[in-house]
């Protein structure tokens, strides 16, 4: 079934390449630094608050309520922020509420005629808006969904989309393994529209007779960059002062090549150490962080740090806190 949505999304032409041809790219962008750490090989290891963004189902089995905010200094000085807030419901199932926003600075207009400038200035953003609900459907195996609301401003354009999310997780208890699956960003398409794509146009600018005619410039209709993923969390090592995890996940998009992702995750105590890494990216692509938890008020506490090299760029820095009320 999940393969039958994503394949319904592509347009299939044999060899032609769907790399860059969708909207709202920001919803590519790892979310959270715990997943950065490990290298984005999470839709299994999806079990805290930031599973909303990676795999819905990871919510099925948290416990109280929980905020989390994470914000991540993306290249080119970009900036995205997440925030998260969920809680178990009285009877089964977990729902969370989620934003998740990339922001640009302002720059100055240019145009051929005013190439320094012509005094005005424009930026960029994206939020992305999204309510999730998962559940336990036995001991073993957990489903969720989310609903989602994706916004983006260029300028004086703007343009919106909704999609959903979809996620299994299946845990069958040997090593702590866990099988995870999602699709996401599976959706309408985008279509900016705006102001400035008003214009004039002049039928015959050679003959000189006539007035240039009010007219609006067209634009299409482009895809979400809707993504499959399949992974494995186990854990390797496991004793009572020692637990160490090791990730990997495939993932299939409608406009990029399949590629791959592996991570580690290593527990001692309330520290936890972080690494992974992708491989068939352009870039190389290596993460590497960790986090703590403490009580702080009769409440778990816990902050997450995570470093991405992403070459030729500079080093991607994150960082969240989360807490549980």
């Amino acid at each position: 079934m999940f393969f039958s949505l994503v394949s319904g999304q592509v347009d299939v032409k044999e060899f032609e390449s769907k790399i860059g041809t969708t909207a709202a790219s920001f919803l590519k962008i790892g979310v959270g630094p715990r997943a950065l750490a490990m290298g984005e090989a999470f839709v299994a290891a999806a079990d805290g608050p930031s599973a909303a963004f990676w795999n819905p189902a990871g919510l099925g089995r948290m416990r109280g309520t929980t905020i989390s905010a994470s914000t991540t200094d993306w290249i080119m000085d970009l900036r995205l922020h997440s925030a998260v807030a969920s809680t178990k419901l009285q009877g089964p199932g977990v729902v969370a509420f989620s934003v998740n926003t990339l922001q640009m600075d302002e720059i100055e207009v240019t145009t051929l005629r005013s190439p320094d400038g012509d005094g005005t200035y424009a930026s960029a953003s994206d939020v992305m808006i999204g309510l999730s609900y998962a559940r336990p459907l036995t001991d073993v195996f957990v489903v969720g969904v989310t609903g989602k609301w994706i916004y983006n401003n260029v300028a004086n354009e703007t343009a919106s989309a909704t999609a959903i999310d979809i996620g299994t997780l299946f845990s069958p208890g040997w090593r702590g393994i866990r099988i995870g699956m999602s699709l996401t960003n599976f959706g309408t398409k985008m279509r900016l529209d705006g102001r400035d794509l008003n214009a004039e146009h002049d039928v015959d600018p050679l003959l000189g007779l006539d007035e240039p005619a009010k007219s609006r410039l067209r634009t299409r209709d482009w895809d979400l960059p809707t993504a499959f993923r399949l992974g494995m969390a186990i854990n390797v090592v496991e004793t009572s002062n020692l637990l160490w995890t090791a990730t990997a996940d495939a993932i299939h998009a409608t406009d990029n090549v399949e590629r791959a992702n592996f991570g580690s995750e290593i527990t001692i105590g309330q520290v936890k150490l972080r690494a992974g890494g992708g491989v068939n990216y352009d870039q190389m692509k290596l993460g590497f962080g960790g986090g703590v938890t403490q009580k702080l008020g009769g409440r778990n506490v816990t902050i997450d740090y995570a470093a991405v090299t992403l070459s030729p760029f500079d080093l991607i820095q994150s960082i969240a806190f989360t807490v549980g009320l």
